[in-house]
């Protein structure tokens, strides 16, 4: 296994907090001391919470979700694609009771899982700029939080894209975050700085991720990977006006130790 990713608070920091599980507007909390450590105070301001009150959170915050029992999110298109973008689509959740006169502490557990993806280019004079993953199915690019039972509903299988990244010594490196259960028959696509789109597909086994942890995945492109393009500049079209009526016109840090679910060997995780 890898030695795992240190996860630590940033400024700005914040999340959603609700009480109990009626509809409410959240608050929100705001990280006031800990940038740069994996343990933060927040701020902010909770009313009506009073002894035995369950308290439940969700980072990032998104007041745009009035109860605890529905939180609905999207991770179809993703920017950034480095380590320190992740957080915007890395939903944590926690839950407590509340004791008056007491600070609430929670403990939030990661919920999502993240694929880092090491990508050969086959030019060394261009750099990678966007990534697209699909799937026969298991890709999901939308799911349903329900904070008071813990679970998480997944649906709409489709297209992941990752805008950014970074480009060393033609190794395109970008992070997906996705989310957790198995993925059939993992296709990639890459957009390069000179407009090319290569694709392949990754594996055509089922691959497992799960929450909290890291995964690897290296693959090459090559020439051969390169999508057909149509030069409309030249392109030419016989059309018969006698026959139109044929016509038609017609996107916390702790290490692994069990790597047994790989099946592909370029493919390894690690707990983050």
């Amino acid at each position: 296994p890898n030695n795992g990713i240190a996860v630590d608070w940033s400024s700005g920091d914040t999340f959603s907090m609700y009480r109990g599980s009626g509809t409410q507007t959240p608050a929100t909390f705001t990280l006031t001391d800990g940038v740069g450590t994996q343990s933060g105070t927040f701020e902010g301001t909770l009313s009506s919470a009073n002894t035995s009150t369950s308290l439940y959170a969700i980072y990032p915050s998104n007041t745009s979700n009035t109860t605890p029992t529905s939180i609905t999110n999207s991770i179809a298109s993703q920017s950034g694609g480095t380590l320190n973008s992740l957080s915007a689509y890395d939903y944590m959740t926690a839950s407590t009771t509340y004791t008056e006169g007491d600070t609430p502490s929670f403990t939030f557990t990661h919920r999502m899982a993240v694929i880092r993806f090491d990508i050969s280019l086959p030019n060394s004079s261009v750099t990678g700029s966007t990534l697209a993953l699909s799937a026969n199915s298991g890709l999901y690019t939308s799911g349903t939080f329900d904070l008071t039972s813990g679970s998480l509903t997944t649906s709409s299988n489709g297209t992941i894209t990752v805008s950014g990244g970074t480009t060393t010594s033609s190794v395109y490196t970008v992070y997906a975050v996705v989310y957790p259960g198995t993925i059939n028959t993992l296709n990639v696509s890459v957009q390069t700085s000179d407009g090319n789109t290569y694709s392949k597909t990754y594996s055509t086994n089922s691959i497992t991720v799960e929450a909290a942890k890291r995964y690897t995945a290296a693959l090459t492109m090559t020439s051969s990977d390169l999508a057909a393009t149509t030069d409309l500049d030249n392109l030419s079209i016989d059309f018969d006006s006698s026959d139109a009526s044929s016509y038609s016109y017609i996107t916390e840090t702790v290490d692994s130790s069990d790597d047994d679910f790989i099946e592909n060997s370029s493919f390894t995780n690690e707990v983050y």
